[in-house]
């Protein structure tokens, strides 16, 4: 089948995961796929608090389950799969998902639905003593980008039809914790949109999609997680048959989300009747807010995003959760104002709250102290009130 395009309008929508089934040809450089292709293909729809939305693609695994990527969780969001993409009817996910995490988060989530879908078979698991070696031809599909600039640009277009790509397996190097493969092809691509979606191998699914070039079609392989990797296959088959382990243990503390990685990101900063120095505000004063820290996440993509925080002691940063990028390393610039700035490494996982369900805190630890007077806690006898 043809090569892989990208699919998803990630400018906006996100980004569109689905399985790679043979199906790369349709998302740059793809073609609709055929109406009985793909039936298990699922496309996720995440709103976020701000009424957002964001696209992801996704494969149903069993009638109970779908398997995407673990970047298209947004914290406080929901998840709407819409089951049997060609002619789809909505389901809204109730049960929180399940992240990969064995002390660190891999891009890997499952999402259960409600209840049994009927009339959908789900795609066949890999065999993994017959996995596809470099230059098989693997299938990809999704909703996003299709449209190219002059010089391969991936520009802001989607689908409204799940386009598919073959690609050829490629030789690449993983993450230091993850377990990847690569693909690619001369006249076609992935795009962020496509995130989540199966890679698929004679009708077996043996990745997960999660990433490929930012900008640019054919600049470099498209990525997936390797389904073939034993821990990941383990959690997959112990999660759908509901046992517990270390690993299926869902620690929502690591796990805030990924956001769209084409967006700016979100700055974050405390609340201390600063709103009217950020539209309309104005420079803040030289000795006004030394506790605040500009926090810069860098993606394995090398984007950067900035939030911002607060020291409530000398050792702890106080931002948002969802200021957390999984794979992502975060640096603090320390005295940021008036400056110049000390650079900080965090090189300690971050702690997000967690009761059960994500709420949008975060500590972020130090490595060593600093001489900075912290913010200090609030005095809750004494709120503001209306």
């Amino acid at each position: 089948m043809a090569r892989l395009t990208t699919l998803l309008f990630a400018m906006w929508l996100g980004v569109t995961v689905s399985t790679v089934v043979d199906l790369e040809k349709r998302i740059f450089g793809g073609e609709e796929c055929g109406p009985k292709e793909r039936q298990y293909h699922v496309q996720l729809i995440t709103t976020d608090m701000d009424r957002q939305q964001f696209l992801c693609g996704g494969s149903l695994i069993s009638d109970r389950w779908i398997l995407t990527a673990g970047h298209c969780f947004k914290p406080g969001g929901t998840f709407t799969a819409y089951i049997g993409v060609h002619h789809a009817f909505p389901v809204g996910i109730k049960d929180p998902p399940k992240i990969f995490n064995d002390g660190k988060i891999h891009d890997l989530m499952l999402l259960k639905l409600p209840e049994a879908v009927v009339g959908f078979k789900p795609v066949q698991p890999p065999d993994c003593q017959h996995r596809p070696k470099i230059g098989a031809v693997v299938q990809v599909a999704g909703h996003g980008r299709s449209k190219l600039g002059p010089n391969n640009e991936k520009l802001p277009s989607s689908s409204d039809t799940l386009q598919c790509a073959d690609m050829n397996i490629a030789d690449c190097q993983g993450r230091i914790h993850e377990h990847w493969f690569c693909y690619r092809a001369r006249s076609m691509d992935t795009g962020g949109g496509d995130s989540g979606g199966g890679v698929v191998y004679r009708d077996r699914i043996y990745g997960v999609h999660v990433r490929g070039h930012p900008t640019h079609a054919f600049a470099a392989p498209a990525t997936s997680m390797d389904l073939c990797y034993p821990p990941y296959l383990k959690w997959i088959k112990d999660t759908i048959k509901g046992r517990r382990d270390s690993v299926n243990r869902f620690k929502k503390t690591q796990l805030l989300h990924l956001e769209d990685s084409h967006r700016d990101g979100v700055t974050v900063s405390t609340v201390v009747d600063l709103e009217k120095r950020i539209f309309g505000g104005e420079e803040c004063g030289a000795k006004e807010r030394l506790y605040h820290v500009k926090v810069i996440s860098t993606d394995l993509d090398r984007q950067r995003f900035r939030c911002g925080g607060s020291l409530i002691s000398d050792r702890w940063i106080l931002t948002a959760g969802h200021c957390f990028k999984p794979g992502r390393t975060f640096t603090a610039y320390i005295g940021v104002h008036p400056g110049p700035p000390r650079v900080v490494r965090i090189t300690e996982k971050p702690k997000i709250f967690n009761d059960g369900k994500i709420h949008d805190l975060m500590l972020l630890n130090l490595p060593e102290a600093v001489g900075i007077k912290p913010v200090q806690l609030p005095d809750c006898q004494h709120r503001p009130t209306m």
